[in-house]
């Protein structure tokens, strides 16, 4: 992610306002605003069949998926957009229509976010307390981490093989690992 502005420290006020006048998105943490890096092909392509296997299951029970466009807010003032999101029940946003009570969160990485989605961003992620699952997918390899709350806490589950079940029991939603990226070969890497 590259900083709009490196020296100056931004208002939320400032935030919103760059947001309503840019094509881009940003996000804002701590006074600084982020552009954020656009998807590769196959960033994309997970993005869309996570939302595809997502959707079909959803369909007739209390909760739905949104895309990547949906800004979502933490308690401790982070502003950004995950790849997906599901929400069960009603949908609370502020009033600059940033949610605050996704079930699901998913996040495809890259070369230039993996660290930071994996570190600062998933650990901001945890403290919202709706968030039941947050899947976390490599786009180069069979390769989805998906974290799962629970009484005692999060806990980790590391799946690579195709027949590996990615099992978001908050939202009675199963698939398989091979049908995220079923297809995905015909993409350049």
């Amino acid at each position: 992610m590259q900083t709009v502005s490196r020296h100056h420290h931004h208002t939320l006020v400032d935030y919103f306002r760059i947001e309503r006048m840019s094509v881009e998105k940003h996000e804002f943490s701590g006074g600084q605003i982020y552009l954020m890096a656009g998807g590769t092909p196959r960033h994309n392509y997970i993005v869309d069949r996570v939302a595809m296997l997502m959707a079909q299951k959803l369909d007739g029970t209390p909760c739905f998926k949104l895309s990547a466009d949906q800004r979502i807010g933490t308690p401790d003032g982070l502003y950004t957009y995950s790849d997906g999101s599901v929400f069960c029940g009603t949908m609370e946003v502020t009033d600059h229509e940033t949610a605050t009570n996704p079930t699901v969160l998913i996040e495809v990485l890259s070369d230039s976010t993996r660290s930071y989605d994996r570190g600062e961003k998933l650990d901001r992620y945890k403290t919202i307390p709706s968030l039941q699952h947050i899947l976390l997918v490599e786009p180069d390899a069979t390769d989805v981490e998906l974290w799962n709350r629970g009484d005692d806490g999060w806990r980790r589950v590391v799946l690579v093989e195709a027949h590996d079940d990615v099992d978001l029991s908050a939202i009675g939603v199963r698939f398989s690992v091979g049908a995220m990226y079923q297809g995905i070969e015909r993409l350049p890497t």
